[in-house]
């Protein structure tokens, strides 16, 4: 069993707990050991931070084995990644099975969306008052979130309304030199938005006075659409992720310190949307004559994504089936997911636009307090946050010093830089 943390040029510094000896190894093969468990977030990527991760992990499955909220055995599995996954087989199964498989068309429309998290910062420093959504993107998978289960169809529109616009993306140029309105909203480089995301574009439109231009781009294909309800195959986040969402929020308030509890809830969305690819160098391409296009092409069994280096120094390419572009047809949520997200905290930040210093993801940020924006309804939860709460100043949404408790300072921020 290992435990390992990545380092740069595709090598990775390893901890094995049998031999109890320390190395350095190509990433690609630490994938292939029987078990191998990464460092979680917030630990110290060290010799001794390993050590102190084996210990700590060795409770946490502990603590999951022997509680009486939900119990189960982690190191049948072979990873953290491998958990997540199989945990989701177990408590979502027959639920997901026999949606349709993502064609090149649907992927093309998906990958167009700027799929990112909401992020703005006013660099500066600030009397700050954090609010965060707990567990937010398991949370909105658990609710009445719409997802559509069966492939949607392109068309053609002239235009479209609020009232009537039905599930899907579409091409618009949205466009605004408001900087209100730059603060909760991601633009697209591809012109290709969910209807979550032009929604709340007209509603800071109309509702805020924002200064935003939203126009439906008039030309052929224009839109791909799934349908309204279900009738149309639409089925709600709660029907597939409801039991999954109960026993892992169960299991995490009941050990609210473990990390490996607080992973298996947080990364299973981004497990579900992994690309079906596979990691080949130029002389293994060749030498297995695959057939791997510049971009995405239908036509071509796999596309260059990414280039990265191994340990080696040789130039290792990320392929993606370009036939089967995902590992699980359940990856359709993603852009919807996404834009819902932003929605939910964009329209916390409007509340109070003018008072924003930094959001990211599921945190915004004020510089006055706002604790009337607190509330808990279904799933959501939105909370004061003690790691963005105090005197602050930021260089970045993701690089800051809390003065009042140090332990919140990010690691990449250095005074003299």
């Amino acid at each position: 069993m290992y435990f390992y943390y990545e380092l740069s040029n595709g090598k990775a510094r390893t901890y094995n707990c049998e031999t109890k000896k320390f190395k350095t190894m190509n990433t690609s093969d630490v994938y292939k050991q029987k078990k191998h468990f990464s460092l979680l977030k917030g630990c110290e990527a060290s010799d001794e931070g390993l050590k102190q991760f084996v210990k700590d992990f060795m409770i946490w499955i502990r603590e999951i084995r022997d509680n009486e909220v939900f119990k189960f055995d982690y190191l049948k599995y072979k990873s953290h990644e491998q958990v997540c996954k199989g945990l989701f087989k177990k408590l979502c199964h027959g639920k997901y099975e026999d949606m349709d498989d993502i064609d090149d068309i649907e992927y093309k429309f998906m990958e167009a969306c700027n799929n990112s998290g909401l992020r703005y910062c006013k660099a500066g420093k600030y009397d700050c008052h954090g609010y965060d959504f707990t567990s937010q993107y398991p949370a909105i998978l658990a609710s009445t979130f719409d997802i559509p289960t069966k492939r949607g169809r392109v068309r053609t529109l002239k235009s479209i309304d609020k009232k009537t616009i039905e599930i899907g993306y579409y091409r618009m140029n949205i466009t605004s030199d408001d900087e209100r309105f730059k603060k909760v909203f991601l633009f697209s480089k591809d012109k290709v938005y969910t209807h979550i995301s032009i929604l709340f574009a007209m509603m800071c439109r109309d509702k805020e006075k924002f200064d935003v231009n939203i126009e439906l781009i008039q030309e052929e294909n224009n839109c791909y659409i799934y349908g309204k309800g279900a009738k149309d195959n639409i089925v709600t986040g709660q029907s597939i992720f409801g039991k999954w969402f109960k026993h892992l929020i169960a299991l995490k308030n009941e050990l609210p310190k473990n990390k490996l509890v607080k992973y298996m809830t947080s990364a299973l969305w981004g497990r579900l949307c992994q690309y079906n690819r596979k990691f080949k160098t130029m002389d293994e391409i060749n030498d297995e004559d695959l057939d791997v296009s510049i971009t995405y092409d239908s036509d071509h069994d796999y596309y260059i994504r990414n280039i990265e280096q191994n340990g080696k120094g040789e130039d290792v390419y990320e392929l993606v089936n370009c036939k089967k572009p995902y590992y699980s047809s359940v990856a359709r949520f993603k852009p919807f997911l996404l834009s819902k997200s932003r929605e939910m905290i964009g329209k916390v930040a409007l509340k109070y636009i003018d008072d924003v210093v930094r959001i990211h993801t599921d945190n915004v940020t004020f510089n006055k307090q706002h604790d009337d924006v607190i509330f808990e309804a279904g799933t959501y939860k939105l909370s004061k946050e003690d790691k963005t709460t105090g005197l602050i100043q930021f260089r970045r949404d993701d690089c800051y010093k809390h003065f009042d408790n140090d332990k919140f300072t990010t690691k990449g921020f250095k005074d003299d830089i």
